[in-house]
């Protein structure tokens, strides 16, 4: 008999959220929008030093961190040097909401 289970999609990524505060060194950073329906929301796909439940790339939409790693200043050091090892932070606006960023770990 055959297992429901064998069918299943394999990620080449996990969600960022799945880590915690882990360190990880970013070696690369490429586009990774998600999509449902007609609406799309900007996100990325991370590329790390550090292997993380089997896979070596984790993505996300937070905000802050997307536009953290599309700067074009992240993107051109990323050519030729791995940023970290950095970690996912809460942290809190002056307006006081809460976001997630990367810090120096």
């Amino acid at each position: 008999m055959t297992s429901i289970s064998e069918f299943d999609s394999k990620s080449d990524s996990i969600s960022l959220a799945k880590i915690g505060e882990a360190p990880f060194t970013i070696i690369g950073v490429e586009d990774s929008n998600y999509d449902e329906g007609e609406n799309s929301t900007e996100g990325v796909k991370i590329t790390t030093k550090e292997t993380f439940e089997g896979v070596n790339k984790l993505h996300t939409t937070r905000v802050a961190i997307v536009k953290k790693l599309k700067n074009p200043a992240v993107l051109r050091e990323l050519e030729s040097n791995p940023i970290g090892p950095v970690k996912c932070s809460q942290a809190t606006s002056s307006a006081g909401k809460k976001f997630f960023t990367l810090v120096d770990a």
